[in-house]
């Protein structure tokens, strides 16, 4: 699937400033200004906003800024069969495979044991 990473277009107009972004989990305002995201070229079309891609310095949670304002129809339509690639990149399957080792480790840790 064919992305571009999405610059400043006059078309768009500029939104919120990487100082005014707050994380949507803690509404924090230390956050990091990682780059502009990755849009399928056949999605371009609904971009009305210039989005931002942060990382929040107070809870490590990553987010676009503004928030994505999408109709029903356009999130459908996102998410039709074949949008996702049969296999991952080897970099989001060693994200996800650190953050699924992190998540069992915090349950074993914090919950309660149970005896037989």
């Amino acid at each position: 699937m064919k992305t571009t990473s999405l610059v400043k277009n006059p078309d768009i107009p500029a939104q919120a400033s990487s100082t005014s972004a707050k994380c949507p989990i803690c509404n924090g305002d230390k956050n990091k200004f990682i780059g502009f995201p990755s849009i399928p070229q056949k999605f371009i079309g609904y971009i009305r906003k210039e989005y931002k891609s942060f990382y929040c310095k107070e809870c490590n949670y990553y987010f676009v800024w503004p928030g994505i304002d999408l109709t029903e129809k356009e999130w459908s339509n996102m998410y039709k069969e074949g949008y996702f690639p049969g296999t991952m990149t080897k970099w989001w399957r060693n994200k996800r495979s650190k953050e699924r080792k992190r998540v069992i480790n915090y349950f074993k840790k914090y919950s309660p044991k149970i005896y037989v």
